[in-house]
């Protein structure tokens, strides 16, 4: 049986975007500029969302007279009282939402949007989609599950992600829709979990599987061209 990704025609621009190593007319090296934008933007994500609870007090102890040290309220907020189970359930929740996408791929708009960051990543390299599922999930989930989630709660907050995915362009107009549905399981799934690390897990996951496919897809298509 074929793979989906061996009978696709994508569009593929002839270039590699955001290559790690790209050579300089000065003779040095260094990742692209819309890599380190990404970097750069996800950090500061994760930092606001960091502040944010900061303030809040979310990392000190439950009687502010005796605060906990702030290596055991990072600990409780990004690990939980069970770690090893609140990963295994972001796990699950990561290839849940990978195999509903596989599922729906067939679809109009589904296709649409794989075939229009296939266009627009290129031949992401395994490194890149490691770096750009690292710290899009840690960034998002700080942010979104971690500081504005215990405020606005899990509806809203999975409406204002969904929002913050809204396409530039109308081939990526199923993206807001998946991104609020993943937004209540990852949500969800830091509620049931109390803690972060099942939701970064699940979208790390994502993330990285679904940037691999995407290459793959853009590979393939180089190939044919």
């Amino acid at each position: 049986m074929s793979h989906p990704s061996d009978e696709r025609q994508v569009p593929v621009p002839n270039r590699d975007p955001l290559t790690w190593g790209r050579a300089e007319k000065n003779g040095g090296e260094s990742i692209s500029k819309l890599l380190r934008i990404a970097i750069l933007f996800y950090l500061g994500m994760g930092l606001a969302g960091l502040i944010w609870m900061t303030l809040r007090g979310d990392f000190g102890g439950g009687d502010p007279a005796t605060p906990a040290p702030l290596q055991e309220g990072l600990r409780a907020i990004f690990l939980g009282p069970k770690p090893l189970f609140a990963a295994a359930v972001g796990v699950a929740l990561g290839l849940l939402l990978v195999a509903v996408t596989r599922l729906l791929e067939g679809w109009g708009p589904i296709e649409q949007l794989l075939d229009g960051f296939a266009n627009v990543l290129g031949r992401v390299t395994p490194l890149q989609a490691i770096v750009l599922a690292l710290v899009s999930s840690i960034g998002e989930e700080l942010l979104f599950r971690g500081a504005l989630q215990p405020w606005l709660g899990l509806w809203a907050t999975s409406a204002i992600f969904g929002v913050c995915h809204f396409p530039p362009d109308r081939q990526f107009l199923a993206w807001p829709i998946f991104a609020f549905a993943a937004g209540l399981g990852l949500g969800y799934t830091a509620e049931a979990s109390t803690s972060l690390i099942a939701p970064i897990v699940a979208h790390f996951l994502v993330n990285w599987i679904n940037l691999r496919y995407i290459a793959r897809v853009a590979k393939v298509q180089a190939k044919g061209g």
